[in-house]
């Protein structure tokens, strides 16, 4: 049975980028998953990471370009441990187009870097939803962060909690964000928000992601969020 939202903004927080990751035109993912483990694999113990690649459209019953929005094909977090300075997170990025060479695009992948606030967790969970976007024109963060905490992210607990799925906002920094997108030598810095929702698998997320519920979250979002330059994708975790 789902309990009234607490107010959002007292849920734990971390400092964290959320990324997401396109291939070139016609690229696969053959060589995206390898070259995104070794990633993880050589940061340092003052980060944590977790990352999802693309799931085929035939294993979701409702492939992320129904939503209306660009799909990636990886999305990524790392986050700072308790302590450590913010610094690393901008280290851990630089130069992560080169270090990836030639299985991204780019000018199409797009950092978000700010604080995240760890509403509802499920670390053992096999299928993720990242999710990143621009505002509409005009929408102010300071307005926008206020609409996520008090109006959106309450649907989103009510229809995650009763379930054990996770709900996770990053709120960004605008110029952590624009720096962050520049030492990685990535083109989109106007990427404003991102969130993670994580599920023990498709059946357990789409049980919560109901048509009813999907069309709720997108009416809701009208005249706040530009679907059209949002980027997602569902995922599985990079083994």
């Amino acid at each position: 049975m789902s309990r009234a939202a607490p107010d959002l903004r007292s849920a734990p927080t971390v400092a964290r980028l959320g990324g997401l990751l396109k291939t070139p035109e016609g690229g696969g993912l053959a060589e995206f998953e390898p070259a995104l483990a070794d990633f993880g694999a050589d940061l340092p113990s003052s980060l944590r990471w977790n990352c999802g690649i693309r799931l085929p459209d035939d294993e979701v019953p409702v492939a992320a370009d129904e939503m209306g929005i660009t799909v990636a094909d990886a999305g990524f977090e790392i986050s700072l441990v308790p302590g450590e300075s913010p610094e690393a997170l901008l280290e851990a990025v630089t130069g992560l187009s080169d270090t990836l060479g030639g299985v991204v695009d780019s000018a199409r992948c797009a950092i978000v870097a700010g604080t995240a606030y760890l509403t509802l967790t499920n670390d053992g969970g096999r299928f993720i939803l990242f999710f990143g976007g621009h505002l509409i024109e005009g929408m102010s963060l300071e307005s926008f962060d206020k609409w996520w905490f008090e109006e959106h992210g309450p649907i989103a607990y009510d229809v995650w909690q009763p379930l054990g799925i996770s709900y996770e906002q990053l709120h960004a920094d605008p110029g952590l964000t624009k720096e962050a997108n520049a030492r990685a030598g990535f083109g989109d810095d106007g990427c404003l928000f991102f969130e993670s929702i994580t599920a023990d698998s498709a059946d357990h997320f789409f049980t919560g992601m109901t048509e009813e519920a999907g069309a709720r979250f997108e009416e809701h979002e009208q005249g706040v969020v530009a679907r059209e330059l949002c980027i997602g994708l569902f995922a599985r975790p990079v083994s």
